[in-house]
C-alpha cells in the first residue's frame, strides 16, 4: 500500500469502530450444532435503517449483509427497513486488531475479543489441533465477555 491508501484504509478502519461502537456489537459466539456446542468465534455485527451503510461495510470489510423489511409499530404499522452486516472467525479478528486504537465505548470488549482469539483460535491456527482444555479456556473467555 501506498500512503495515500495507507491514510485512507486509517480513515476506513475509524469508521467501522465507530459504527460497531455506536450501531454494532463485538462479541465472542457460541456456534450450535445438532450435537451440542461445537464452538465459540469472534462476531462483529453492525445494523442500520441505511442500506448504503450495510452495502460500504460490506465493499470496504468484506462480510456478509442481509436486507428484511418488516412492520413496526403498535397501530400505526409502519414498513421498516432492517439492514444487518457481519462478519466472524479471522477476518473479525483481523479487523478489530486493524481499528482498535479507535474504539471508545467498546475498547474493553475488543481488547478482550482479540485476547481470545490470540489465545484459542491463534493458537488452533497455527498448530491445526486442539490442546487439552481448549474448550474449557474458550468457554471461560465467553462467560467473561458476556460479563462485560
Amino acid at each position: 500500500m501506498n500512503l495515500e491508501e495507507d491514510y485512507k484504509r486509517g480513515i476506513d478502519c475509524g469508521r467501522l469502530a465507530a459504527y460497531l461502537d455506536r450501531r454494532g456489537s463485538v462479541s465472542i459466539r457460541r456456534i450450535t450444532r445438532k450435537s451440542g456446542i461445537y464452538g465459540y468465534t469472534l462476531y462483529l455485527q453492525v445494523g442500520s435503517s441505511k442500506r448504503e451503510l450495510v452495502e460500504w461495510l460490506k465493499a470496504n470489510f468484506g462480510g456478509n449483509a442481509s436486507y428484511e423489511h418488516m412492520l413496526k409499530g403498535g397501530w400505526s404499522k409502519k414498513l421498516y427497513e432492517r439492514n444487518v452486516w457481519n462478519i466472524s472467525g479471522q477476518k473479525a479478528y483481523e479487523l478489530l486488531v486493524e481499528s482498535r486504537e479507535f474504539f471508545i465505548e467498546e475498547k474493553e470488549r475488543v481488547a478482550l475479543a482479540i485476547e481470545f482469539w490470540e489465545n484459542t483460535k491463534g493458537l488452533y491456527l497455527k498448530l491445526r489441533t486442539k490442546l487439552k482444555g481448549h474448550e474449557q479456556l474458550e468457554k471461560e473467555y465467553w462467560e467473561l465477555f458476556k460479563s462485560l
